[in-house]
């Protein structure tokens, strides 16, 4: 299990652009991805969860990955949130 952390700095939060991304790996990664934010839970691969978080600016995303390709699914993760928020 790989657990990361991302604080929010977009304005506008996380939001359906990097969700459509967010979803898409976890559906094709073979992990089980499981995002919270403020006490909330979200599983990556559904898209009402995704963006019940109302993840903001300035909140703090822990993301749980888990499955044969953690490491490499964790930083693709990573890498969606660095680009796309």
């Amino acid at each position: 299990m790989k657990t990361l952390s991302y604080k929010i700095e977009a304005p506008n939060g996380l939001h359906a652009r990097p969700c459509v991304s967010i979803i898409a790996l976890a559906r094709n990664s073979g992990c089980s991805i499981v995002l919270s934010c403020r006490g909330i839970e979200a599983a990556a691969e559904n898209p009402i969860d995704l963006m019940a978080l109302g993840a903001g600016c300035g909140d703090k995303i822990s993301v749980t990955v888990e499955g044969p390709n953690e490491e490499s699914v964790g930083e693709q993760l990573l890498n969606i949130l660095e680009t796309e928020l």
